[in-house]
């Protein structure tokens, strides 16, 4: 554990890990609170979100991780009628 601690590439991947996380868990948090935000503000939301990952992670940003985000936010959000609400923002 010692070891693991003073590791140097193991902080990196935990700073790593939270500049990935840190703009989808507010992302997450306005979807769950009580005022729910029109669709339209949470596409701009996310795409806000992954703007800042891509800043913050800059060539470090894994392909991986955008497949996975895009993924989720295809298959639970993404659709034509939530598309019609940022319209009208």
């Amino acid at each position: 554990m010692r070891n693991l601690l003073l590791n140097e590439g193991y902080w990196i991947s935990v700073d790593e890990t939270i500049q990935l996380f840190e703009p989808l868990i507010k992302v997450l948090r306005m979807v769950d609170c009580d005022d729910k935000a029109e669709m339209g503000f949470l596409y701009e939301v996310i795409d806000r979100a992954k703007e800042q990952i891509k800043k913050s992670l800059g060539a470090r940003c894994n392909k991986l991780w955008w497949k996975i985000i895009d993924k989720r936010w295809e298959k639970t959000l993404h659709r034509d009628i939530h598309a019609a609400g940022k319209i009208f923002i």
